[in-house]
């Protein structure tokens, strides 16, 4: 995802690729949509805004839910529990814990304390 913000910064003339900043260019593109120029024949070009996600009817909006998708970047595998995309892009990475092991842990930690403090 950092990759296209950044070929779009890229492409609109700005190089501040501060990852801060792409995220401020991200989320404007995602409230304020996309200006999209266009040929429309005969050498005149159009402009016109693209949304990338429908706020106002949701229903229009593809929404996914991936398990274990992996994603490299930098040679380095990194893979999220749950990752949500919303027309395609990856919105939401969610890491889920396992209540019932966190419980078990949190016993075992809770008797290892007691047995050290004798």
């Amino acid at each position: 995802m950092i990759k296209l913000i950044q070929l779009y910064l890229l492409m609109h003339g700005k190089t501040n690729l501060i990852p801060a900043n792409n995220n401020i260019a991200f989320n404007q593109m995602l409230t304020d949509g996309i200006d999209v120029k266009f040929s429309v024949g005969e050498g005149k070009a159009r402009s016109d805004k693209v949304w990338l996600i429908d706020f106002e009817t949701p229903e229009n909006n593809a929404f996914l839910g991936v398990n274990q998708f992996t994603i490299i970047e930098n040679h380095i595998n990194k893979r999220p529990d749950i990752i949500l995309f919303v027309n395609g892009l990856p919105l939401v990475v969610l890491k889920i814990k396992n209540a019932p092991n966190e419980k078990r842990m949190s016993k075992r930690r809770s008797i290892s304390c007691k047995l050290t403090r004798r």
